[in-house]
C-alpha cells in the first residue's frame, strides 16, 4: 500500500493543474492523476479569451462578472505575461453612441483604437484590456510545473472507492499498467466525466450537470483578430485567430453565448440553425470581401458545468461532498480556474485557508517556470476540416440550414484522435 497522500487531484486540464498548483502553493502533499488531453477534453474547446467580465450582462451573471474580476491579478501578472498573444482584443458594437457608453464603463480598462480594415465602415471597434492567451503553451508549462511539485501518474482513474476521509483512487496507464494512490481528501476535475468518478454514497452539496456548445471554425486568408461583441443582440459573439503556418492560411474560431443542457438529445435543426445564425451575425459586422472564399467547418464542444437557474452562474465552480472530503471541481471559465481552484482547495482543507495570497504563490510558482518551445498541445478548433464553403450558408434558407447542420455530422464522422492533443509531459 502506498503512503496516504494528504490530496489526491484526477483530471489533467485547466481545472485539474491549477488545483494541484493551489495545494503546491500552500505546502499540501498533493498527488496527482493526469491523462493525456484528447479533443473530448473540455480543456481542448477553449477560445483564448481571457474574460474579465466585459462580455457578460453585468445583471444576469453579476457574481461570475466579480470573480472573472478577481482573477486579474493572477492572469495578468508577469508570470503569465509571456503566454499572451500579441493580437490585442477588440470589443466590436454599431455605432459611436454604443462605443462611447462602452468605453465609459470600461474606464482605464478602454482605449481608443484605428479601424480595423475587415470590419465594416459604420461598425465600431473599442480596445479593451481583455486578453488572448495562448492556451497550448500556458497549460504546457502549467502541467509540466505541476508534474515536478506533486507525486504524479501519467494514466486515467478508473474509480474513486472508500469512505470519507480515506479514499482509494484506482488508476491505469497507458502502458496497462495499474495501481492506486491513497488519499485523505480528494478533488475529481475530469469535466463531463466527473460525475462517473464519484461514489455511490458520496452526496454533493450541488448537482453536476452538463451543457453543450457549439464552434464555428473559419478557414482561409483572414487578418489577425480577437473580438468580442459585447451586445444582447449579438448573443455575446467572439472570435480569435491562430496561425496555421502556412503562408495566406489562418484560422478563425468564433462562437457565443448559445448553449443546450447536455442531456437534451442533439439536433439537426439546432445545430443549423445555430450555425446560419451565427454566420448571420458576422456578415453585420465584418467586410464581405474578409468573408470571401473561405472555408467553413463545425464541432460540438461538450462542458461540464454546476447546475444552475437561468439567472445565476454557480462562481465558486465546485461541489462539496463526503463529509467535506471530496470535491468535484467545474470552473465557469478559464479565467476563473484559479479562484476555483483555491475554493475547492480551501473547503476541503479549511486549516490552510490562508487565500488572499494563493493567486500571488500560484503566480510566483509559475514565475520560475520558462514557457516551453515548440509545445505540441492544440486546441480541437486548430485541426478542425474546413472543405465547405461559407457562401453555401448564404442567404439563410432551407438548403443552407442543412448545410449548416451538416457541419456537424461530418465533423462526428471524422476520426478526431490524430487532431488530439499529443502530449506527453505527465512522466
Amino acid at each position: 500500500m502506498s503512503r496516504e497522500l494528504e490530496l489526491v487531484v484526477v483530471g489533467g486540464g485547466i481545472a485539474g493543474t491549477m488545483a494541484v498548483l493551489v495545494a503546491a502553493s500552500r505546502g499540501i502533499d498533493v498527488g496527482w492523476i493526469a491523462d493525456d488531453l484528447g479533443p473530448e477534453d473540455q480543456s481542448a474547446h477553449w477560445h483564448g479569451h481571457l474574460h474579465r467580465g466585459r462580455l457578460y450582462d453585468p445583471v444576469r451573471e453579476r457574481e461570475l462578472i466579480e470573480e472573472l474580476e478577481g482573477n486579474a491579478r493572477f492572469w495578468w501578472s508577469d508570470a503569465v505575461a509571456p503566454f499572451h498573444t500579441p493580437t490585442p482584443t477588440l470589443a466590436v458594437g454599431p455605432d459611436d453612441d454604443w462605443a462611447d457608453a462602452y468605453r465609459r464603463r470600461l474606464g482605464s480598462g478602454a482605449r481608443p483604437v484605428a479601424h480595423p480594415g475587415y470590419l465594416q465602415d459604420d461598425v465600431r471597434a473599442v480596445g479593451t484590456d481583455e486578453a488572448i492567451l495562448d492556451g497550448p503553451a500556458f497549460l504546457g508549462s502549467a502541467r509540466r510545473l505541476a508534474a515536478g511539485e506533486a507525486t504524479t501518474v501519467r494514466g486515467r482513474c478508473t474509480r474513486v472507492r472508500g469512505r470519507s476521509g480515506r479514499w482509494r483512487l484506482d488508476w491505469t496507464n497507458p502502458a496497462g499498467a495499474r495501481g492506486e494512490l491513497a488519499a485523505r481528501r480528494v478533488i475529481v476535475a475530469t469535466g463531463t466525466a466527473s460525475a462517473q468518478l464519484v461514489p455511490g454514497d458520496v452526496r454533493l452539496d450541488r448537482t453536476l450537470d452538463s451543457r453543450l456548445s457549439r464552434m464555428l471554425v473559419l478557414r482561409g486568408d483572414l487578418p489577425a483578430a480577437a473580438a468580442i461583441v459585447p451586445s444582447r443582440s449579438a448573443g455575446g459573439l467572439f472570435f480569435a485567430s491562430r496561425e496555421t503556418g502556412r503562408p495566406g492560411d489562418r484560422v478563425w474560431l468564433v462562437s457565443d453565448g448559445f448553449s443546450s443542457p447536455g442531456d437534451l438529445p442533439v439536433g439537426a435543426l439546432t445545430d443549423g440553425w445555430w450555425a446560419c445564425s451565427v454566420v448571420e451575425r458576422l456578415t453585420g459586422f465584418l467586410r464581405e470581401e474578409a468573408l470571401d472564399g473561405l472555408g467553413i467547418g463545425a464541432y460540438r464542444a461538450p462542458k461540464s458545468r454546476l447546475q444552475s437557474s437561468p439567472t445565476q452562474v454557480p462562481a465558486e465552480g465546485y461541489a462539496l461532498g463526503g463529509n467535506g472530503t471530496f470535491a468535484c471541481l467545474t470552473p465557469s471559465k478559464w479565467t476563473s480556474s484559479p479562484t476555483s481552484a483555491a475554493s475547492a482547495v480551501a473547503a476541503l482543507l479549511p486549516e490552510r485557508r490562508a487565500m488572499p495570497d494563493t493567486l500571488d504563490a500560484m503566480a510566483d510558482l509559475l514565475a520560475s517556470f520558462p514557457a516551453p518551445a515548440g509545445v505540441p498541445l492544440r486546441e480541437t478548433w486548430e485541426s478542425v476540416d474546413t472543405r465547405t464553403p461559407l457562401a453555401g450558408l448564404l442567404p439563410h434558407s432551407t438548403s443552407s440550414l442543412r448545410a449548416a447542420a451538416g457541419l456537424f455530422a461530418d465533423a462526428a464522422r471524422r476520426p478526431t484522435a490524430a487532431a488530439a492533443a499529443d502530449e506527453r509531459v505527465v512522466a
